[in-house]
Protein backbone atom coordinates (compact mmCIF):
# COMPACT_ATOMS: atom_id res chain seq x y z
CA UNK A 1 0.00 0.00 0.00
CA UNK A 2 1.40 3.46 -0.82
CA UNK A 3 0.29 6.57 0.67
CA UNK A 4 1.27 10.26 0.23
CA UNK A 5 -0.35 13.22 1.81
CA UNK A 6 1.03 16.34 1.05
CA UNK A 7 -0.16 20.15 1.53
CA UNK A 8 -2.41 21.60 -0.73
CA UNK A 9 -4.24 24.62 -1.54
CA UNK A 10 -7.38 26.16 -0.54
CA UNK A 11 -8.12 28.17 -3.14
CA UNK A 12 -8.19 25.21 -5.13
CA UNK A 13 -11.19 23.19 -5.64
CA UNK A 14 -12.52 20.42 -3.66
CA UNK A 15 -11.95 16.47 -4.92
CA UNK A 16 -12.12 13.07 -5.10
CA UNK A 17 -11.98 10.42 -7.51
CA UNK A 18 -11.13 6.11 -7.43
CA UNK A 19 -10.26 4.34 -9.98
CA UNK A 20 -8.96 0.62 -10.44
CA UNK A 21 -6.58 -0.71 -12.88
CA UNK A 22 -7.35 -2.95 -14.56
CA UNK A 23 -11.09 -2.60 -14.36
CA UNK A 24 -11.79 -5.99 -16.07
CA UNK A 25 -9.62 -9.11 -14.96
CA UNK A 26 -9.99 -13.09 -14.79
CA UNK A 27 -10.24 -15.32 -11.90
CA UNK A 28 -6.98 -15.47 -9.88
CA UNK A 29 -5.93 -11.97 -11.10
CA UNK A 30 -5.27 -8.77 -8.85
CA UNK A 31 -6.51 -5.63 -9.68
CA UNK A 32 -4.84 -2.04 -7.91
CA UNK A 33 -7.19 0.33 -6.57
CA UNK A 34 -6.18 4.17 -6.47
CA UNK A 35 -8.03 6.87 -4.77
CA UNK A 36 -7.16 10.82 -3.95
CA UNK A 37 -8.54 13.89 -2.31
CA UNK A 38 -7.78 17.40 -2.16
CA UNK A 39 -9.63 20.12 -0.32
CA UNK A 40 -12.65 17.97 1.50
CA UNK A 41 -14.29 19.43 4.28
CA UNK A 42 -14.14 15.94 5.92
CA UNK A 43 -11.40 14.53 8.32
CA UNK A 44 -11.08 11.65 6.81
CA UNK A 45 -11.96 9.56 3.46
CA UNK A 46 -12.54 5.78 3.49
CA UNK A 47 -13.04 3.28 0.99
CA UNK A 48 -16.17 0.41 1.24
CA UNK A 49 -16.61 -2.51 -1.04
CA UNK A 50 -20.69 -2.17 -1.57
CA UNK A 51 -21.23 -6.12 -2.55
CA UNK A 52 -19.88 -7.40 1.55
CA UNK A 53 -20.33 -3.50 3.13
CA UNK A 54 -17.05 -4.13 3.96
CA UNK A 55 -14.89 -0.99 4.77
CA UNK A 56 -11.29 -1.75 3.04
CA UNK A 57 -9.41 1.49 3.16
CA UNK A 58 -9.86 4.92 4.83
CA UNK A 59 -7.48 7.72 5.61
CA UNK A 60 -7.23 11.09 7.52
CA UNK A 61 -7.13 13.93 5.66
CA UNK A 62 -6.12 17.13 7.47
CA UNK A 63 -7.11 20.59 6.40
CA UNK A 64 -6.12 21.63 2.92
CA UNK A 65 -4.24 18.53 2.87
CA UNK A 66 -4.36 16.01 -0.36
CA UNK A 67 -4.19 12.22 0.59
CA UNK A 68 -3.35 9.82 -2.46
CA UNK A 69 -3.53 5.78 -1.56
CA UNK A 70 -3.01 2.29 -4.02
CA UNK A 71 -4.72 -0.56 -2.52
CA UNK A 72 -4.20 -4.03 -3.75
CA UNK A 73 -7.40 -5.92 -4.78
CA UNK A 74 -7.31 -9.68 -4.86
CA UNK A 75 -9.92 -12.46 -4.29
CA UNK A 76 -12.49 -10.29 -5.94
CA UNK A 77 -15.85 -12.60 -6.79
CA UNK A 78 -17.54 -10.91 -9.89
CA UNK A 79 -18.52 -7.66 -10.58
CA UNK A 80 -17.71 -5.45 -6.81
CA UNK A 81 -18.41 -1.90 -6.97
CA UNK A 82 -15.99 -0.03 -4.47
CA UNK A 83 -17.33 3.26 -3.12
CA UNK A 84 -14.57 6.57 -2.09
CA UNK A 85 -16.48 8.57 0.57
CA UNK A 86 -15.04 11.74 1.84
CA UNK A 87 -17.55 13.98 3.48
CA UNK A 88 -20.62 14.46 1.24
CA UNK A 89 -18.46 13.31 -1.97
CA UNK A 90 -18.86 10.01 -3.34
CA UNK A 91 -17.43 8.27 -6.19
CA UNK A 92 -17.57 4.82 -7.22
CA UNK A 93 -15.58 2.28 -9.26
CA UNK A 94 -16.51 -0.88 -10.51
CA UNK A 95 -14.14 -4.06 -11.15
CA UNK A 96 -15.74 -6.88 -13.22
CA UNK A 97 -14.36 -10.55 -13.14
CA UNK A 98 -14.57 -11.20 -16.63
CA UNK A 99 -14.92 -15.70 -17.15
CA UNK A 100 -11.91 -17.45 -18.52
CA UNK A 101 -12.43 -19.06 -21.55
CA UNK A 102 -10.39 -22.42 -22.66
CA UNK A 103 -11.04 -24.27 -26.11
CA UNK A 104 -11.66 -28.32 -24.82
Amino acid sequence: MTINVSAGSCTSPYSASISVSPSRIQAGEDAVLTWSASNVSAASCTVTNLNTNTQIDSAAVSGCGVAERTYPLNDILGQTTYRLECGSLRQDVVVNLVPRFEEF
